[in-house]
């Protein structure tokens, strides 16, 4: 932290530098001096509001675990849950969502149908609980047998003779064909699985008569489609909560919102706000809400710091700003005109920077500008 820097300290350290460079080592020799306060400042702030309510709780058995309230804070009434919420909270501060219980408002449900309802669910009616449906595994081919195979008829031997002309191969999809039973369209015999005489087979069951239930797959049984193979419902009398419960939970939520810093004021010159910056001793200090500034804190921002420390936010519970701040002062004299001294605190004492004054610089710039446009005119001219 600095310890600050006074209008008299100020004019002693430009008074050296002045002497250093030659200059009156009297400061009175040169005026009544001109003196403007500046100030590099920084400023952080957070305030922390909270916002409160009430709110329905519940649970029911599709959630799973019943949940235990006994931790929780409890109040009684809404206005005990403002005056909790607006309470100043505990050091440090930090957002949170804290939940309380209203006494009173707890309140468990069973469902009505008792006798058939168990934890929500009912015993399926489709399928009486099982889950499922018994069915033939094996049904038999629509070939009925006689078409099952040309050369066996299904029996494994082989009773007619071979056909005196080739019969083309069912690789290349020209060997004999047969009508569907199901498409009603012609579809290509297959290899028998009994005689294995190629191309005489129902290309449903290949010559044995049944095949897989197309229902089932072979398994013997289905699921039963009400309940997908659970054996249970939902309850239509309670929703499938089955046992459910109900409260009013109060709602405590602390957020933070970055706040506007103070404007800064006065510009300082480029060049002594990059010394300030790298070599100045500022003072670097917390406020609070309520609270003052340190003792010997002289600033151009006093006033909007110490009006910071006062001003509050609506449901604002705690105000924190991190403030760092170079006081710094400008020292003109009527007998150096055009030259401004600058002087902070630094580590080492107070450092002075002497810099052209703002009208000095502008009519430099000027006369540097006329002179510039006159020789663009005596060039045009001699063209």
């Amino acid at each position: 932290m600095a310890e600050g820097m006074t209008e008299e300290q100020a004019l002693r350290a430009v008074e050296r530098r002045i002497a250093e460079r030659g200059g009156p080592k009297d400061l009175r020799e040169l005026g009544e001096p001109d003196l403007t306060r500046y100030s590099v400042f920084t400023c952080e702030v957070v305030h922390w509001t909270v916002d409160y309510g009430e709110e329905k709780g519940s649970w029911d058995m599709k959630q799973g675990r019943r949940p235990d309230l006994s931790p929780f804070p409890r109040y009684r009434t809404p206005e005990e849950l403002k005056a909790r919420a607006l309470a100043p909270p505990s050091e440090p501060v930090r957002e949170e969502r804290v939940l309380l219980l209203r006494d009173g408002t707890e309140k468990e449900w069973h469902c009505p149908d008792t006798d058939r309802c168990v934890n929500g669910r009912l015993g399926c009616p489709q399928c009486k609980g099982s889950g499922r449906f018994p069915c033939e595994p094996r049904q038999k081919c629509r070939c009925r047998d006689t078409r099952r195979c040309t050369a066996c008829k299904g029996s494994g031997k082989r009773r007619s003779p071979a056909p005196a002309q080739p019969v083309p191969s069912e690789k290349d999809g020209t060997g004999p064909r047969v009508i569907c039973e199901k498409c009603e369209e012609t579809v290509q015999r297959v290899t028998c699985k009994k005689c294995e005489t190629p191309d005489t087979a129902c290309p449903d069951c290949a010559g044995g008569g049944s095949k897989d239930c197309e229902h089932c797959g072979g398994k013997g049984w289905y699921h039963c489609s009400t309940c997908r193979g659970g054996g249970t419902v939902e309850c239509g009398a309670c929703g499938g909560k089955g046992h459910w419960m109900t409260w009013t939970q109060g709602v405590i939520e602390i957020t933070s919102q970055k706040g506007k810093p103070p404007r800064q004021r006065r510009s300082l010159p480029p060049v002594v706000r990059w010394k300030a910056a790298r070599r100045g001793a500022p003072w670097r200090f917390p406020m609070r809400h309520g609270g003052r500034p340190p003792e010997g804190y002289e600033s151009v921002h006093r006033a909007e710091v110490e009006r910071l420390a006062v001003e509050k936010r609506a449901n604002q519970v705690a105000m924190e700003a991190e403030i760092e701040d170079l006081p710094v002062i400008g020292a003109a004299f009527p007998g150096l005109p055009g030259r401004v001294f600058y002087a902070f605190p630094a580590h080492s004492g107070i450092e002075v920077v002497p810099l052209p004054a703002r009208q000095r610089v502008i009519r430099a710039a000027a006369l540097t500008l006329c002179a510039a446009v006159l020789c663009v005119l005596v060039v045009l001219l001699l063209v």
